[in-house]
């Protein structure tokens, strides 16, 4: 159970919230044991995909697979990269969930929850059931303690140099209460020698 039985509130938007689990949309294993946070976080990053829509269960059970499949074959990351991803059908799909560290945003995945649109938002934003859906599923992240009361919000493009999470989607996210810019986090990796 995510609420208390007490949690009015809580239990109001989580009726609100259409949680799709793992298993609901047939995930994989992760391939490694998983790494976990300490709660409560205090940013959220909001991703789009860049891949396809999907507006039904089905349609967005598949996109998870897919999306899973690439971050572990092509990435090489141990699952899927995203704590939670939103289908146009205002459905929150599971990912990494709320505990366990994500591989969305580097140098911010061990406090930090991210959320993924299905989709590509430079042009156009998510439906109405989305955005609604983020909304929910944050009061509940509060409400549960995932995440704290005066958490921070930003795109992917306030921390990594990427259009994610979309030109129009960030232009709503930086009109939200809880958004506040950071300046990218560009880490160099050079490799040390073998000689």
């Amino acid at each position: 159970m995510l609420c208390d039985a007490d949690e009015e509130e809580c239990m109001r938007y989580m009726n609100d919230i259409a949680m799709v689990t793992r298993t609901q949309w047939f995930a994989q294993p992760s391939k490694e044991h998983a790494l976990y946070m300490r709660m409560p976080v205090s940013h959220v990053f909001i991703h789009h995909t860049v891949m396809n829509e999907c507006f039904s269960q089905w349609e967005c059970a598949i996109e998870m697979r897919d999306i899973q499949q690439y971050h572990q074959a092509v990435k090489q990351w141990a699952d899927i990269g995203y704590n939670f991803v939103i289908g146009q059908d205002g459905g929150v799909y599971i990912g990494r969930g709320w505990d366990r560290v994500g591989a969305h945003t580097l140098g911010w995945n061990n406090i930090s929850i991210s959320f993924a649109f299905t989709g590509n938002f430079n042009e156009t934003l998510p439906t109405d059931d989305a955005l609604n859906a983020l909304e929910a599923v944050l009061i509940v992240g509060v409400k549960l303690g995932k995440l704290t009361p005066d958490f921070k919000l930003h795109g992917h493009r306030d921390a990594r140099p990427t259009e994610s999470p979309g030109q129009k989607l960030y232009d709503l996210i930086r009109r939200h209460e809880h958004y506040e810019p950071i300046r990218p986090n560009i880490i160099t990796f050079v490799p040390k020698s073998h000689g």
